[in-house]
């Protein structure tokens, strides 16, 4: 998006930092271009939008200025993480934004933070003092997530024996065992507890 942003020239140019798994994320995409039909076939992330890579230590002194944009993975801000150092670099400054593009458990830092809001207090980090938030924050819906109505659909089409649900808060696993159970009556749906192994 911020590739067809610059050529479309909605933005001007801007230098634009990765990290973490969004930086292996590019490397894999480049890697495969080849391999699979793209919209920008010719598009090569490290050579035409030519970000900066920041790592464990680059990102706690990087000079953090205006006109830039981080795009550092792990959206839920657990402590330690790229994106969790780096939020608590910016929140407390008026003239930064965090833009939240995917889901964030609410009890996660990133949940935290994006539910305090503008003026509230959040601790990214429990072994660090809480922060007031200055900072703007946004949410935006990017996720590359299907709905649960359409995951749904999928297991009716494949009609599986069994079907394992390993990801989600508890609610939403309540939520896809009812639905599916209903809906394929005949499978065996399982919400393993976390840590206990199975023999399927």
């Amino acid at each position: 998006m911020l590739y067809k942003f610059r050529r479309q020239r909605l933005l001007p140019e801007f230098p634009i930092y990765i990290g973490g798994l969004s930086s292996k994320f590019t490397d894999i995409y480049d890697r495969r271009a080849h391999m699979t039909r793209r919209q920008l076939p010719r598009l090569r992330l490290m050579r035409d939008v030519a970000p900066f890579i920041l790592n464990d230590e680059t990102v706690r002194d990087t000079p953090v200025r205006g006109g830039r944009v981080y795009v550092l993975s792990s959206g839920m801000m657990i402590p330690k993480t790229l994106s969790n150092v780096f939020a608590r670099r910016i929140i407390q400054n008026p003239q930064h934004s965090i833009f939240f593009v995917g889901y964030a458990n609410p009890e996660s830092p990133a949940g935290l933070l994006r539910d305090a809001g503008r003026a509230g207090e959040v601790a990214l980090d429990p072994d660090k003092p809480p922060q007031r938030i200055c900072s703007n924050i946004e949410q935006f819906q990017f996720s590359a997530h299907a709905t649960r109505e359409t995951l749904v659909a999928y297991a009716k089409r494949v009609s599986p024996k069994q079907i394992l649900l390993v990801h989600g808060d508890p609610p939403a696993i309540e939520w896809m065992r009812a639905a599916l159970s209903h809906e394929l009556p005949a499978a065996e749906v399982i919400a393993p507890t976390p840590g206990v192994e199975l023999d399927l």
